[in-house]
């Protein structure tokens, strides 16, 4: 069956031959090199396109870089907890989340009332966790432990059956509030003590709360961080484990991405590509501060077009 194919394809070729009008063909020679020409100049257009799109480019630009991390803390409150003195069934007379003063009316058990006597913030919500994670307790504190303390809050209800000796209510002071937070030892060799830190925390709208380091603690590969917080956070009353964005410092000015720069025996610095002369530079920088990621810079402009791959192309040769 290939035979016959073939076959075909040689005779369509002699007729092709011999029905091919030469003296036309000499006439229609001069087409010959403007077809060369088509293809060098297709050629160098799809060199050049290939090269492009082989370059990654970004555009240095003007923002803020932030120098932090995600990341999961521990809340230490300092947090009086009331218990029931006999049990029966309870009615409360004070709004949760309330800033109750001393004395006040809090709850009413059978025919008793009860009254707090301490000042701060009115919670029916416990975990357990209130006499054990207490400012005394962060001295103690170890990377295990942090994991241990796992617990959920149980609310208190109006008209619940309350037994003899369970948690009824806690009063948190709300001038107080800490969090241990983990990270590996590389992460938590670039703090100092007192150092002023920020944990922007996601609802309800990206507030930005200001802390210090009060003690960091190290262990094999990993340690812990123990910051006091400048503002007491209602929005995590209930709560003993958060999540939010651990910031160590924000910066402005002209920001490229980290994996742009390389070393060479001129210095440290970047490719900066000109699309008008079709060329790439390289131009030393200077790294001012940044994060894994990106970095502010000195040494290119604003608008400037820098190759993010540079190990992908020779430089310093035109349109490479």
């Amino acid at each position: 069956m290939q035979e016959n194919k073939d076959l075909f394809f040689v005779e369509e070729k002699r007729s092709l031959i011999k029905n091919y009008n030469f003296k036309g063909a000499k006439k229609k020679r001069p087409f010959f090199p403007f077809f060369i020409i088509f293809l060098f100049v297709a050629f160098f257009f799809l060199y050049f396109y290939t090269i492009k799109n082989r370059v990654d480019i970004v555009i240095a630009d003007y923002t803020e870089v932030v120098d932090g991390f995600r990341a999961e803390g521990l809340i230490i409150r300092e947090e009086t907890v009331y218990t029931a003195p006999e049990a029966g069934y309870v009615k409360l007379l004070a709004r949760e989340g309330k800033r109750v003063a001393y004395g006040e009316e809090i709850a009413r058990l059978n025919n008793r009332t009860i009254y707090n006597h301490h000042a701060g913030l009115l919670s029916y919500a416990v975990d357990g966790l209130e006499e054990v994670l207490t400012f005394s307790s962060i001295n103690n504190m170890t990377v295990d432990k942090y994991r241990s303390y796992k617990r959920n809050f149980k609310q208190n209800f109006n008209n619940d059956y309350i037994r003899k000796g369970q948690a009824l209510f806690r009063i948190i002071n709300n001038n107080n509030m800490y969090l241990i937070i983990p990270c590996d030892k590389e992460e938590i060799r670039r703090y100092r003590l007192m150092e002023t830190v920020f944990i922007e925390i996601d609802e309800p709208d990206n507030k930005l709360v200001e802390a210090n380091i009060i003690d960091i603690k190290i262990e094999d590969e990993q340690g812990l961080l123990v910051v006091r917080l400048n503002l007491f956070l209602e929005e995590w009353l209930n709560t003993r484990r958060v999540n939010f964005h651990f910031i160590k410092n924000i910066y402005r000015g002209i920001a490229i991405p980290r994996k742009a720069i390389f070393t060479t025996t001129a210095g440290e610095g970047v490719l900066v590509y000109d699309p008008l002369r079709n060329t790439y530079n390289f131009v030393q920088i200077r790294v001012l501060n940044g994060n894994r990621d990106l970095v502010i810079v000195e040494g290119v402009d604003l608008g400037d077009n820098i190759v993010t791959n540079p190990a992908d192309l020779d430089y310093g040769r035109k349109g490479v």
